[in-house]
């Protein structure tokens, strides 16, 4: 996977969602999805990251998997990528294709 690079729209100031498609290599969903528990457990101990959770589609969608994230902040994110997890994900070419999508929270 080639980093991501995307950052939110720049009219977001603050707490913003993630949500991510990521499409497995085919014949490496089972170590695409060891390495995002991983980066699940990782996220999770962060403190500017508020959720990061990762659902993988059933029976013949069991490639696709949906990545739900939130950031206090851009720094946040910024951080979050630089966390060991997420390099090892990053660099272990077990991922075909990312849709990523940036929200901000309605209040």
């Amino acid at each position: 996977m080639a980093p991501i690079t995307l950052m939110p729209h720049e009219d977001i100031k603050g707490k913003f969602m993630i949500v991510a498609k990521v499409t497995a290599v085919a014949g490496r969903e089972e170590e695409l999805e060891t390495l995002l528990k991983a980066v699940v457990k990782e996220s999770n101990d962060e403190l500017s990251c508020l959720t990061y959770r990762a659902a993988r589609g059933p029976g013949d969608q069991s490639k696709i998997f949906t990545v739900i994230e939130e950031y206090v902040s851009r720094d946040a994110l910024t951080l979050h990528r630089a966390g060991k997890a997420y390099l090892a994900l990053r660099n272990s070419g077990t991922v075909e294709k990312t849709d990523v999508n940036f929200f901000e929270e309605l209040q």
